[in-house]
């Protein structure tokens, strides 16, 4: 019940590593620089860093280093659920994980294996497992139209839903009034294209593990574009990610 391979990923723009997970596309990217490694080594407790790289590692395809880190993470902080679930995802067999039983599915422009795996798994940090599950070497590159196994069994999915235009932020609506005889105060500036622009970086820092400047990125979005219901739930995803990220760190 293997998923067929593509060599051919999607590509999204890329920017610097930063706290979580990798959330989705960086193929080309040298693993670790030479002064990636030596910091590596000089640090004795890098905590949250370490696990930020060893997400990032992970979305490469790099398991040998991921795990040197994540190990260090544990000895550090042996509480760390996410080291830990992830440390599994690289020693376990994906079956003995995630069962045998599974069902198609075809992926969307806008899926990644870390939103799949919250969406049908209930943990975006078993990405990596459901990777090696469909034998996806670089987990960051999930293309389009590929058909992947699921873990479980189909369940009627509710249609997607359109988020309506978003509503006027609080900050907007308390704009100052305009003073008599004066002109009225400009709308805020609305620019879809500029707002689009974001959303691919704000894509890009989660595939690279910088969860926060995701968020803050798809935030600046929205406010560009505030009745864009893509970047909406792009922001609403970040976020539930970020939360998850940080009570399991």
């Amino acid at each position: 019940m293997t998923a067929r391979s593509h060599n051919r990923s999607r590509t999204i723009p890329l920017a610097p590593l930063a706290v979580l997970i990798a959330l989705c596309g960086c193929a080309n990217t040298p693993t670790t620089s030479p002064v990636q490694s030596k910091a590596v080594s000089a640090v004795p407790d890098s905590g949250g860093a370490d696990l930020s790289l060893a997400l990032g590692l992970l979305y490469k395809g790099d398991a040998v280093g991921a795990r040197k880190l994540l190990v260090r993470v544990l000895k550090s902080r042996p509480g760390d659920g996410t080291a830990a679930s992830l440390l599994r995802q690289i020693d376990t067999a994906p079956e003995a994980l995630l069962g045998t039983e599974s069902f198609a599915y075809t992926t969307h422009p806008d899926d990644s294996l870390s939103s799949l795996a919250e969406r049908f798994l209930g943990d975006p940090v078993l990405f990596y497992a459901l990777a090696r599950y469909n034998h996806i070497e670089t987990p960051g590159a999930l293309e389009p139209g590929r058909v992947l196994r699921i873990p479980g069994h189909e369940k009627p999915e509710a249609p997607r839903i359109k988020r309506p235009a978003a509503e006027p932020r609080a900050s907007e609506a308390m704009a100052k009034p305009a003073e008599p005889h004066s002109v009225p105060p400009a709308s805020p500036a609305i620019n879809p294209r500029r707002a689009n622009q974001l959303r691919e970086a704000a894509l890009e820092q989660m595939n690279r593990g910088a969860i926060d400047r995701a968020v803050a990125l798809f935030q600046q979005a929205s406010r560009l574009d505030p009745g864009n219901a893509l970047i909406q739930r792009d922001l609403d995803r970040a976020v539930r990610i970020s939360r998850t990220v940080h009570a399991k760190s």
